[in-house]
Parts: structure tokens; sequence; C-alpha cells
């Protein structure tokens, strides 16, 4: 909030003198907090990049404000060529209005559990990501937004194909004349084909 405020700074011994509209606020600075403070900021910049997902950040009215490293490795676009754009765009079409009302609420702050969408990747592919979205706050307001973004269109396409297994499984134990069926520990059937009816 000060830094908006001022015009000019200057270092003493162990004080910071800020220069704000001709007076002169003096906020103490001890070189332990600052070296702290810089091995807090690289530790945070080594987990935002390094990060095996996505990690982002947004404004308040859903543009890109920042990306990490993983976005590249992912989509194929650089961090440049989205920041400061809307989130929304790169969301699949089909997604969009879902995606809208996930955020009207992590606005409202009634809904932050996990969510699924698909992204645009730059050689007109999807990828299926689970993402999680908080909201930053700064003296009691939104300022923006935090978001994680895992890759799980792995996991669709096992899940998608393990599917379609179980479907033929079926269709194939349904279409044979003998009875099949399935106990439990119990002795309790717990699947018979449909030969039963015949």
């Amino acid at each position: 909030m000060l830094q908006g405020m001022v015009s000019a700074v200057k270092k003493n011994k162990n004080r910071r003198l800020w220069k704000k509209s001709g007076k002169s606020l003096a906020v103490p600075v001890f070189p332990d907090d600052m070296k702290e403070n810089a091995a807090i900021k690289n530790f945070s910049q080594n987990v935002f990049n390094d990060a095996g997902d996505i990690v982002f950040t947004l404004s308040t009215s859903f543009d890109i404000t920042s990306l990490n490293l993983e976005f590249e490795k992912k989509t194929g676009w650089t961090s440049d060529e989205w920041t400061g754009k809307s989130f929304y765009s790169l969301i699949c079409e089909e997604d969009r209005p879902f995606a809208k009302k996930r955020f009207k609420c992590i606005a409202n702050e009634s809904d932050s559990s996990p969510f699924e969408l698909k992204i645009i990747t730059k050689s007109d592919d999807s990828i299926a990501m689970e993402i999680v979205v908080s909201n930053n706050t700064s003296y009691g307001k939104t300022s923006g937004y935090l978001g994680i973004a895992r890759d799980i269109t792995a996991r669709r396409k096992i899940e998608t194909s393990e599917k379609k297994f179980e479907s033929r499984l079926s269709t194939m134990i349904d279409t044979i004349p003998d009875i099949i069926y399935q106990l439990d520990c119990s002795g309790n059937i717990t699947f018979i084909n449909k030969a039963v009816m015949n």
C-alpha cells in the first residue's frame, strides 16, 4: 500500500526513510530481516517454478498475472503469451460456462473445492486439468487468486478405457447362453448374466 505513495527511498544504517508528500516516515529495517525475506522470496520462487503442476495467479477480473514453468511444458505456450489475457480464453469453449459459474462461486468464497476443466494447448489439443483456486486477500479484501492445475489427461484416458472394457465384457457375458454368476463371501449373488431369464 505504501509503495504507491513512495517518491524516494533513502537508506540509513538501521532504518529506511520513505518520503511521502514531503514527510518522512522512518521504518526500521534490520539486516537479518532483509536476509530472511530474501530467503523466503527465493524459496517461494523455487517452489513456484519447480512444482510438477501448473501454478498460476489471476487478477480479480480473472486475467492471468503469472504462470510457472510447468505451464510451458504442459501447453507449449510461454507465460508471456498468456500473461495479461483472460483465463477463460485458455479454457476449451465447451467448459467455459461451467468455469464462469465456478469462478463466481470462488469470488463469493462459497466453494473452493477442486473442479475439472479442459485447457487448450498451442498444438490445438486439450488437456484435462483438476484445478484448485483460492482467494488471495490483502487487508481483508480479495486482491486476486492463486491456482494449481494438475494434468489428469492420462487418468481420464485410463478410466475411459476401463469403462469401454467393462461394457464390452458385460455385453460378451450377457450373450453367453450359460448362466454365469458371482457370489460374495457370504454366498449372496452379486452378479448374474441374462441367460438366467431364458
